[in-house]
């Protein structure tokens, strides 16, 4: 099974989003892909998907 992991975040609180994955890889005991989600494109999306 393929596993990720995405964390969501605004834009003006990127450098949380930094420190937050940097904490997640370092707790990590198998490489798993980290990544970012704007939710302001996470909201965009939603809205069309429900038409």
């Amino acid at each position: 099974m393929k596993q990720s992991i995405h964390i969501g975040f605004e834009p003006c609180e990127a450098n949380a989003f930094v420190v937050a994955r940097r904490s997640t890889c370092r707790q990590l005991t198998l490489p798993i892909p980290t990544s970012g989600l704007a939710l302001a494109d996470l909201w965009r999306n939603s809205s069309r998907s429900t038409r």
